[in-house]
């Protein structure tokens, strides 16, 4: 299935060729949230990753006025619409953070204190934060699928392959 078109005037000038990532260096512009967006809206910004083209997925805006995560024109991966994914993501950290803060049975991993610290210092209100307090990571396979990386059972090096 093809992703809609993305809008063109949502994309910012060049930024320079310091380390920029591919996709600015690929198209001179990288996506950015809409201007009537008074906040960043991406939720998941920076943990989604393609295992297809090993890249960051970026924010971007279709015509239809929705959000979305893609690799950008140099991979196959179908855009991802941003809030059935942030959704999901949302949903399994709210899960284990009422597991951390004891909240609920659980017989999986024991919560550490190390867990237990990340998730007092997280507002439970502000989604991003909880997103990051879950996940160093999100994987998307090559069927387009989620692959959350959680952090309370990832203690091995968390960035990206």
């Amino acid at each position: 299935m093809s992703s809609p078109r993305r809008l063109a005037g949502d994309l910012e000038e060049p930024i320079g060729d310091d380390g920029a990532d591919p996709v600015v260096r690929a198209i001179g512009r990288v996506a950015m949230p809409h201007a009537r967006e008074p906040h960043d809206a991406w939720l998941a910004r920076g943990l989604l990753w393609c295992l297809l083209c090993r890249s960051l997925l970026i924010p971007v805006w279709w015509v239809d006025g929705q959000r979305a995560y893609s690799c950008g024109p140099r991979c196959v991966q179908s855009d991802l619409a941003a809030e059935p994914v942030e959704s999901q993501l949302l949903l399994g950290a709210l899960i284990r953070f009422a597991v951390a803060a004891g909240g609920c049975a659980y017989t999986g991993p024991a919560v550490t204190a190390e867990e237990m610290s990340r998730w007092r210092a997280c507002a439970p209100r502000d989604r991003r934060c909880v997103l990051l307090a879950a996940y160093p990571r999100i994987e998307i396979n090559e069927r387009g699928e989620i692959r959350p990386v959680w952090r309370h059972l990832s203690d091995a090096d968390v960035h990206p392959m």
